[in-house]
């Protein structure tokens, strides 16, 4: 019995014994647990979306919260945070991390020195910080630095800091301000800012905003080199600042050796403009009737109907958001990009001014109204999209004669790759009463407009051609070719217009500014 008794009790201690060492090998992450001999430390966090951390020692409080120091690894999902100590609170997914914090997501990467995460909610907070965000555009990241950083995936705020495109040191471009609000693929909106190219400060702005969306017509941050018959040889600058109740302002100057100065003024607030002023003079509308023609324009007003609601949800009324253009004091209108899940919308905008034109040297008091009826493009075959449009401008002059355009459209874009797009649009143009203006009339009563465009992430070309068809013949073409060299894209511009020609000199920022 004796000699059975001690096998028993031999086999009890050794059962138990290896019960608790399994005990305290699962509970050592949470309760005080640290490598020995540089051993690292494993916890697993199990929830909706596992959470695992390594670390030299790790201690659970009795809150819940997970205390990690030493050489911290916290892995959530595709997340991977670095840093010397964090604390996590598995009941709100929220990390607190100081020491050389590194923190790694699909398109984004932070660096802090003190670090607040929301890994549930996207939310973040932090201290002496940099950040690298991805862009829609190919090859190109935003990196932001500064005092704190703060914000969610919808915006951000960073204070006392640089926002650029380049990590060249020192960048090529970057905004440098006092606070710089991002808004993921909208906009930058900075407050006393200094634009910096090269490294070195060329002015200095109470604010100034830039437009992250597709638009590739939005405004350059650089002048633009012109060289024609329309201007002999000038430069052209665009300008946006923001003004209160996410209003802004758009100007735009042209000086040049032939016509001196002049320019445009666009005011808008909320998501539309009420109203727009031409200021300066000797607007450009060069056409095929006549070789460097220019149009003198009085301060003239430009209004739209704004976006309305409407009693079908397949229907738009007015413009969600139209940008200070000016093509309203002459051309017809366009709705730009689609709002929501809209099939049809209805478009209004207009201008009223005084104009002289030369070298006809007519002038006149002129009411510019136009509208247009646009069928969303859609899908007809595989990476082919087909659309429609019904347009029409009306126009009075102080003389008491109006003259009127209608114009069915049909356009087709064929996209073969992300890289190329070809678009093809006819126009019908139906002309009635007379104009004493030439910069008013249709070029051609039939005409078929062709664009080809080729991007990738270090060049681009365009291509685009006006044909008349009743003529048979190409009265305005353009070639136009950039090439990326580090965070700028130079690029050249060759185009015609009836008997004026023209090149242009650009510098496009890729990801920041518009391009071909």
């Amino acid at each position: 019995m004796t000699r059975l008794h001690r096998k028993l009790r031999s086999l009890w201690l050794g059962i138990t014994g290896r019960i608790m060492l399994t005990v305290c090998l699962l509970l050592a992450p949470y309760v005080g647990a640290h490598g020995a001999d540089g051993d690292r430390v494993h916890a697993h966090i199990p929830g909706l979306v596992p959470v695992a951390v390594e670390a030299s020692r790790i201690t659970r409080a009795p809150s819940g919260k997970i205390h990690a120091t030493g050489g911290v690894v916290i892995s959530r999902g595709d997340d991977t945070l670095h840093a010397s100590e964090a604390t996590y609170d598995p009941a709100t997914d929220e990390i607190e991390a100081v020491g050389d914090v590194r923190l790694f997501q699909p398109g984004r990467r932070l660096t802090s020195e003190r670090l607040r995460y929301g890994a549930r909610t996207g939310e973040i907070l932090g201290i002496d910080i940099r950040a690298a965000l991805a862009s829609k555009a190919p090859r190109v990241e935003y990196h932001f630095q500064g005092e704190s950083l703060s914000g969610s995936p919808e915006e951000y705020h960073l204070h006392g800091g640089l926002f650029t495109t380049c990590e060249q040191h020192p960048p090529h471009f970057g905004l440098r301000a006092r606070e710089i609000t991002y808004i993921p693929g909208d906009r930058v909106r900075a407050r006393r800012v200094s634009l910096l190219f090269l490294g070195t400060p060329v002015i200095t702005l109470p604010s100034y905003t830039l437009d992250l969306t597709d638009d590739r017509d939005k405004p350059g941050l650089f002048p633009q080199l012109v060289l024609g018959a329309t201007d002999g040889i000038g430069v052209r600058g665009d300008l946006r600042l923001p003004m209160p109740d996410r209003g802004g302002l758009h100007a735009y100057a042209i000086l040049s050796a032939r016509h001196t100065l002049r320019g445009g003024l666009g005011i808008y607030a909320g998501e539309s403009i009420p109203l727009g002023i031409r200021a300066g003079f000797k607007e450009a509308a060069p056409t095929r009737f006549a070789s460097g023609l220019t149009v003198s324009v009085l301060p003239a007003i430009t209004f739209h109907l704004p976006e309305l609601s409407s009693p079908s949800p397949a229907l738009q009324l007015g413009m969600a958001r139209y940008q200070p253009t000016f093509d309203t004091l002459a051309n017809d209108v366009t709705g730009g990009g689609w709002s929501g899940d809209k099939r049809y919308r209805l478009l209004f905008a207009g201008s009223a001014g005084r104009y002289t034109e030369h070298p006809t040297d007519v002038s006149d008091n002129r009411l510019n109204l136009t509208g247009a009826f646009e069928v969303r493009p859609f899908q007809a075959f595989e990476k082919i999209e087909l659309g429609a449009a019904l347009r029409g401008r009306l126009a009075y002059y102080g003389g008491g004669s109006h003259y009127g355009v209608v114009s069915p459209e049909i356009n087709a874009q064929w996209s073969p790759s992300k890289r190329h797009l070809l678009r093809a649009e006819f126009r019908h143009q139906i002309a009635r009463g007379s104009t004493p203006f030439l910069f008013d009339r249709i070029d051609a009563e039939r005409n078929l407009n062709l664009t080809w465009r080729t991007r990738s992430a270090m060049d681009a070309i365009e291509l685009a051609a006006d044909i008349d068809l009743d003529n048979r013949s190409l009265y305005n073409w353009s070639v136009g070719y950039s090439r990326r060299v580090d965070c700028l894209q130079p690029g050249l511009t060759l185009h015609r217009r009836g008997e004026d020609w023209g090149i242009g000199v650009t510098l496009e920022i890729p990801g920041l500014t518009g391009g071909f």
